[in-house]
């Protein structure tokens, strides 16, 4: 991971965090309607960028077509708090969708909720990839402040 990273962790303990972590990351995108929109999104980090997938109809991917600046957090809800937030901008790979998704099932579902793996699958002619590139970032670790070594 080559981002520009504040905070507590190495680039090595950030990628870590990525890696291990099947949680949601949510993503912060300009509305339409000079509000900002939150998407909940299932993520794979890899070579410096975040992908996610999206149906291409889907609002989070026209917000991203009107202005691609954007901002993401990851985070568990769960102690100890810990994470990585960001800026940056976020590109939509039509072509990547498909095998983005599949990569995403096998992460956040693995061989359980075959239902819903099947239903995703079926839709996926119309996925495209979120290719989210982050400009600056920061992280944070309270594990110790928590009485947690995690």
């Amino acid at each position: 991971m080559d981002w520009p990273l504040r905070g507590p962790w190495t680039a090595a303990e950030a990628s870590t965090f990525l890696r291990e972590s099947v949680i949601p990351l949510r993503l912060s995108s300009s509305g339409g309607d000079d509000f900002p929109a939150i998407a909940t999104q299932w993520f794979l980090a890899e070579e410096g960028e975040l992908l996610c997938a999206t149906q291409r109809n889907s609002h989070i991917a026209s917000l991203i077509r009107r202005d691609p600046r954007c901002a993401f957090e990851i985070s568990s809800e769960l102690l100890p708090y810990r994470g990585i937030r960001g800026r940056a901008t976020a590109s939509l790979d039509d072509l990547r969708g498909a095998a983005v998704l599949d990569r995403l099932i096998d992460r956040y579902l693995g061989q359980t909720r075959r239902h819903l793996a099947t239903w995703l699958k079926a839709r996926s002619d119309n996925e495209t990839a979120i290719v989210i590139e982050p400009i600056a970032v920061s992280c944070w670790d309270f594990s110790h402040r928590m009485g947690s070594e995690t």
